[in-house]
């Protein structure tokens, strides 16, 4: 559609009484004022104001302003005075007053002309009582110029002479672009037109939004609010009034569109996804929370918030729908789960899908010793052919199926976490307990267990021996003598003499104990000692140990 600039608005004749002059009334001491009301024809802008003047004129300034009328009184003024005009003697003519400021006036409404002059003096004023003037009369006014005197009694319908000019509106028009407009919710809808026509400045309104024009251009340009999509007005007028009062108006529909909310899910404060897929990882056996966003362009759809609705699948199989904000993923193995989230808002729309695939990591077990003991309790060391116990424990989050093994370091295996070994030989030896999930990752401990030689284990006895305190030194060396014999016995191979000894060692033992001189514990663990010693060359039953004639 072209751009119309606003047509220019031309002066008609507007209210008038011009018939023959047959009067003309001084202006002077006896009236400051004199005054003409008549009613305007025509809606519009009164641009001119003519005048009569009767003979002898004799001013040198006259003054014209135009007034509302209500109710008898002058209201306040329609316009500024009209600009003087220079009066010459003797020239009873037609005078013309353009008004500076020009007077809205309304069709059928009644104003007043008031005429006042610069000098005091036989100023005249022509008038006529033949044809009568229906619409007004002649008035004297008051020296305060506030209120109408009795008309002249000359008769109902005499006037002044005069004649008023008015602009009107003809032609003013407003056209719409297009006979509807629409936006998506959130953003602010527009629509543009053309006016033309009009008389003075143009000013719009609209029943929604707000209206701007460029007057030069004769264009208007209408923006709406940020409408949600279930609340707007299904049309919009817009409105032009010109300076005289006259308007017209167009109307065009609104439609607002709803936007889907844009989703996404974040976790930790962190924004994993939007509308598209991610993928991520959490430890098997543990649990992670995920959490929905939403974002809409309609300040109502966000301010009432969204509704979160997940669906998910895990390890191929679809669980039951979930509602909420957020979602708890827990894994328990190398579980896979599918999640996919949709947002709603409170008009119903719902965002597009957004989904994250949430795999629970292979955590390897750890493997943990926790004991390595003889099972003797009361013995001190550990030597060659001594029943060892071994205790291990292990930790998987993951609730799967384990197995394990120790290996002993001597060639031995045990697949239990707990196990008893003894070794043949002395040495050090490394102890490692293996731990295998069902998918063979694995974790390990170990430990070392060092197992004492005949002799390595004497030496340690007649440690033992020489630091019990309630022993006096012949007590401790009547003890000590034995387990040497017993140690070079072993030196020259004769297990048999070795074990005699020993033999001998206990029963002092026994002897110490029955008078005192040595505690039970000490008793116990030095006799264990021993048997363990006679047990590492063969010389002892290691099942009659258990057994209380062994003592």
């Amino acid at each position: 559609m072209g751009l119309a600039a606003p047509a220019s608005a031309a002066s008609v004749l507007d209210a008038h009484a011009t018939t023959i002059a047959v009067g003309d009334p001084t202006l002077g001491a006896s009236w400051k004022n004199l005054a003409q009301t008549f009613k305007a024809q025509n809606s519009g802008l009164l641009d001119q104001v003519d005048l009569h003047y009767g003979n002898n004129w004799w001013a040198s300034q006259v003054k014209a302003s135009v007034f509302d009328v209500s109710q008898g009184n002058l209201v306040a003024p329609a316009a500024s005075t009209v600009p003087a005009a220079q009066i010459y003697p003797f020239s009873p003519d037609w005078h013309t007053f353009l008004l500076t400021t020009k007077v809205s006036v309304q069709a059928g409404q009644t104003y007043a002309i008031v005429l006042s002059s610069g000098a005091i003096g036989s100023d005249r004023w022509s008038y006529n009582t033949g044809a009568r003037y229906t619409d007004g009369q002649m008035y004297t006014v008051s020296s305060t110029g506030t209120s109408l005197s009795a008309p002249f009694s000359l008769g109902t319908g005499a006037a002044f002479l005069f004649r008023t000019f008015v602009e009107t509106s003809a032609g003013l028009s407003i056209t719409s672009s297009a006979a509807s407009t629409s936006a998506p919710e959130g953003t602010a809808p527009t629509m543009k037109g053309t006016y033309s026509g009009g008389v003075g400045t143009a000013h719009f309104t609209a029943d929604h939004g707000s209206v701007a024009a460029d007057a030069a251009a004769g264009t208007w340009t209408w923006t709406g609010d940020k409408y949600d999509e279930d609340s707007y007005p299904s049309s919009v007028t817009v409105t032009v009034t010109d300076d005289s009062g006259a308007s017209q108006s167009t109307t065009f529909a609104l439609t607002i569109n709803g936007v889907r909310p844009a989703a996404g899910i974040s976790t930790g404060g962190t924004r994993l996804a939007a509308a598209a897929t991610t993928s991520l990882s959490t430890p098997e056996g543990s649990s992670l929370t995920l959490t929905g966003t939403a974002s809409s362009p309609s300040a109502t759809d966000q301010a009432a918030g969204f509704k979160y609705e997940w669906s998910v699948v895990k390890n191929g199989s679809a669980l039951a729908p979930v509602t909420g904000a957020t979602y708890t993923v827990t894994t328990t193995d190398e579980d896979t789960f599918v999640v996919t989230m949709t947002a709603r808002d409170d008009g119903g729309l719902v965002s597009d899908p957004v989904t994250v695939t949430v795999v629970g990591a292979e955590i390897k077990p750890t493997a943990t010793i926790l004991s390595i003991s003889a099972a003797d309790p009361a013995l001190t060391i550990i030597a060659p052919e001594e029943t060892l116990n071994f205790a291990g424990t292990y930790n998987d989050p993951a609730p799967e199926p384990h197995t394990f093994r120790w290996d002993f370091g001597d060639g031995a295996t045990a697949s239990s976490l707990t196990a008893a070994h003894a070794y043949a030989t002395s040495g050090t030896y490394t102890v490692t307990l293996t731990v295998w999930d069902d998918e063979k990752v694995s974790g390990a401990a170990t430990a070392t267990v060092t197992v004492l030689s005949a002799q390595a284990a004497i030496a340690s006895m007649t440690k033992y021996v020489e630091g019990i305190k309630t022993l006096n030194a012949g007590q401790q060396n009547s003890l000590v003598a034995k387990l040497n014999a017993a140690s070079d016995a072993i030196s020259r191979g004769n297990d048999t003499a070795a074990h005699n000894q020993l033999n001998a060692f206990v029963n002092e033992l026994d002897a110490d104990l029955q008078a005192g001189k040595i505690s039970k514990a000490d008793y116990n663990a030095l006799r264990a000692d021993a048997h363990a010693v006679e047990g590492a060359v063969g010389t002892f039953n290691r099942f009659l140990e258990w057994w209380p004639l062994a003592a």
